[in-house]
């Protein structure tokens, strides 16, 4: 998903960091690359996450004018979309993890965003 924000003048090396800090709370491993503008976070999960891919969160644009966007989910949703063939191989194991996977991609998500709200808010009210 991702969503888009215009005229909050938000520094968004500051916001990448308070990001950044989401995912390290959470216990995920993370880096972050920088190019011209727009940072990449890569968050890696632990075993004890239940995620069975890496989450990336792109922050894209100027700091009046700017887009996040969070990715995950496609190895995920291809364990459950192969779930007839990879059940007969072994037993459903892989497609239990893949929807497990989901459901934790899905929390992580919605808490993400919810997150990244009041992260803008407090980012706008202090400038």
């Amino acid at each position: 998903m991702k969503d888009s924000w215009k005229g909050k003048n938000i520094n968004l090396s500051l916001l990448t960091d308070r990001i950044m800090q989401f995912f390290i709370l959470k216990g995920f491993k993370v880096s972050l690359k920088k190019k011209k503008g727009k940072y990449s976070i890569i968050a890696i999960p632990q075993r004890f996450h239940e995620i069975t891919e890496k989450v990336s969160v792109n922050v894209l644009g100027e700091s009046d004018n700017f887009t996040i966007e969070f990715v995950a989910g496609s190895f995920s949703r291809a364990l459950v979309l192969h779930a007839p063939f990879l059940s007969l191989i072994l037993g459903g194991y892989l497609v239990k993890k893949g929807i497990t996977s989901l459901e934790k991609l899905e929390a992580l998500e919605k808490e993400f965003w919810s997150y990244v709200d009041e992260t803008i808010l407090f980012l706008e009210s202090i400038r």
